[in-house]
């Protein structure tokens, strides 16, 4: 399983993406990141901007054409 944004998505994607590579729950994902976020004082906001911008979109993981091989 490749890690990639959600399509049930807040803001980037990038919570419930890595809710649904992890399988667990968006919601344990975002409070997690809540936490590193209060506990870092905002250093990692870069780290979700960077995930934002390199993750590809749900729809398009799997294969550079955005098919996916398996239909």
């Amino acid at each position: 399983m490749q890690l990639k944004k959600s399509k049930r998505r807040v803001l980037f994607g990038v919570a419930g993406g890595i809710a649904e590579y992890r399988n667990t729950s968006a919601f344990k994902v975002r409070m997690f990141g809540l936490l590193v976020l209060l506990i870092t004082g905002g250093a990692v906001i870069p780290v979700y901007l960077v995930l934002a911008l390199v993750l590809p979109p749900a729809d398009q993981a799997g294969s550079p054409n955005g098919t996916n091989p398996a239909e």
